[in-house]
């Protein structure tokens, strides 16, 4: 009799590498005969119709799962050319298996197999499926089906955890057709994917992978044969004392679990999709929304909310000691972050008269002054002020502010959603006063290679620059208006050091970036992405200065000349003829 707890089953030795054979786990001839099947009018076993199968076929697939670690795609469940497939005859009363079966094998790197002109004496089998042997997650997936009315069968974890429910409900007296709709309406509730018409045992639906993805973990690392045993009684996991204490692993350890696949995966979608798809990587943003997205379904589960109703709006829980809030709307469970400093600010708009466009703004009450900055990069340029924009590419996706790489010049559309980036002579508005003394000379002699004048003298602006000049100009220019307004619109401007200072300093402990998860700031920072060289991942880059006004500045008991900064930490940039940077402007 097969063993429904065990992971593995040691089935008899192959004929010959054939697409299926017929085997006996009781040693007797496989036969057709009459069966019983029950009924669900009085939930008892009544007589059923009497069915001669004598060729039965399915075809199906057994379904890999994903991941994505640091950017790179991972099997972490997956069967390969000639993996193991079964087909147990059940019994048409209890689901137990008859004592025959057939043995196939996985066709193709998809998954596919079949089973063709199969005898039977019952309409209902389980599937099992047997992945490779270096799969992390190594469970036999299973399927029970009806071959009366389904042929084509995804066999997945999700498959896996309806049988043991399927089966109970069948042998408490239910009919199989009501028992298979209940147990799958339980196993997509137990992942908080309450309503979703999700048919997870469809062979060919693409659809459904991304769920199969994200469950197939919690199904290995929670849904153990205990807590299984249990939802199979009592279709839920809400109250299931095992669950709560399972093998010495508390809730509290599942619980900060699926937090750590919030995190990890937010942090990724705090890199714009517009980043993703220059990269060519926009299926790794997919795969993170999503996983954030199920997450907080499945702690709604966890924590045994239940579905986000009407009546539930407002309601919300604290999960890991408050660094996460569930919070129902009345329709749908959301979560953001609530461990990091909450940040009191008011959002406003702000039109650039010079290209009509519409940025949104942040207001703070700093040491009792409100302060206005844009909380979107300055996106504008014109024939005299040149602004570039990021030119992201797959084969060359990473950007530096020191060598100017991976960059245009704008068109009429300006930027997008990272805005523009400035060299220090265009973002300050600056003329050719500022150019060192004969610096000229030496940058066109120096470049005589280069014979089209226009580009001679545009590049010698760029690096011939006098920071004396420009310290005194910079100064100059504060004391008679109390800003530098440089490239900004009317009313507003380039932010000083010392603005810069009281801005990171107010919003210490706060998270600056635009999250999945909401802005506590309010500051809505665009991370950009890199990659590292040596393993692939995709990480934010921490190398993006903002233009502040130029001049030394006194930092760590060292004094830098500094036209630009640094946001996510206190480091000043430098290199007025090196580097390039975004804008945020401050209102006057």
């Amino acid at each position: 009799m097969y063993s429904w707890n065990k992971r593995a089953i040691l089935g008899c030795a192959a004929l010959s590498l054939a697409l299926f054979a017929c085997s006996n786990e009781n040693s007797d001839a496989a036969t057709s005969v009459a069966v019983q099947e029950p009924e669900l009018e009085d939930n008892s076993a009544k007589v059923g119709i009497v069915e001669n199968l004598n060729s039965a076929h399915v075809d199906g697939r057994a379904a890999s799962l994903k991941d994505f670690n640091g950017g790179q795609e991972r099997m972490y469940h997956y069967y390969e050319l000639a993996s193991k497939v079964r087909l147990y005859e059940l019994d048409s009363v209890t689901l137990d298996t008859t004592g025959t079966m057939w043995r196939g094998y996985v066709l193709d790197t998809n998954g596919n197999f079949s089973f063709d002109s199969i005898p039977l004496s019952s309409p209902y089998v389980m599937i099992e499926a047997v992945p490779a042997e270096d799969s992390e997650v190594n469970i036999n997936a299973r399927a029970i089906i009806d071959v009366r009315k389904t042929s084509s069968v995804s066999v997945n974890l999700l498959t896996y955890m309806e049988s043991f429910r399927l089966r109970y409900l069948v042998q408490s007296g239910m009919a199989f057709d009501s028992a298979k709709t209940q147990a799958k309406r339980e196993v997509l509730d137990a992942f908080g994917f309450y309503d979703e018409p999700l048919d997870y045992e469809k062979k060919d639906d693409p659809s459904i992978q991304e769920y199969l993805d994200f469950t197939g973990w919690h199904v290995f690392r929670i849904f153990r044969d205990s807590v299984m045993t249990e939802f199979s009684q009592s279709g839920s996991i809400k109250g299931c004392e095992t669950l709560k204490n399972l093998d010495g692993w508390p809730m509290k350890s599942h619980i900060s679990w699926v937090a750590n696949i919030v995190h990890s995966n937010a942090y990724k979608l705090d890199i714009p999709y517009e980043y993703y798809e220059a990269i060519g990587r926009t299926e790794y943003y997919q795969y993170a929304k999503s996983q954030v997205n199920h997450a907080t379904n499945f702690f709604s589960a966890l924590l045994g909310l239940g579905k986000c109703t009407a009546d539930l709006n407002g309601a919300y829980a604290d999960v890991q000691d408050g660094y996460f809030r569930i919070q129902c709307d009345g329709n749908r469970w959301s979560i953001v972050l609530n461990g990091h400093k909450q940040i009191d600010h008011s959002e406003g708009t702000m039109t650039d008269d010079r290209d009509g466009k519409t940025y949104k703004t942040v207001t703070y009450n700093i040491d009792g002054s409100p302060k206005t900055w844009m909380i979107e990069n300055l996106d504008y340029g014109n024939s005299e002020r040149k602004e570039w924009c990021l030119d992201l590419k797959p084969e060359n996706p990473n950007f530096n502010s020191h060598r100017w790489n991976n960059i245009r010049l704008a068109d009429s559309s300006g930027c997008g959603i990272y805005g523009g980036l400035y060299r220090a002579y265009d973002a300050l508005m600056l003329d050719t006063t500022m150019l060192a003394e004969n610096a000229m000379d030496s940058c066109v002699a120096n470049n005589s290679a280069i014979t089209d004048t226009a580009e001679m003298m545009e590049s010698c602006y760029y690096t011939s620059l006098n920071k004396a000049k420009i310290s005194q100009w910079a100064d100059s220019v504060e004391n008679a208006n109390g800003y530098i307004q440089g490239i900004c619109p009317d009313g507003w401007h380039i932010p000083t050091t010392e603005e810069w200072s009281a801005l990171m300093s107010y919003l210490e402990g706060a998270y600056t970036y635009e999250s999945i998860l909401g802005d506590p700031s309010g500051f809505g920072l665009n991370a950009i992405g890199q990659i590292s060289n040596g393993s692939g991942f995709i990480e934010k880059n921490s190398e993006v200065y903002f233009a502040s006004k130029p001049g030394p500045v006194a930092a760590y008991q060292n004094q830098v000349w500094s036209w630009s900064r640094k946001i996510d930490n206190p480091l000043i940039g430098y290199g007025i003829d090196v580097l390039i940077s975004f804008v945020r402007c401050v209102k006057n």
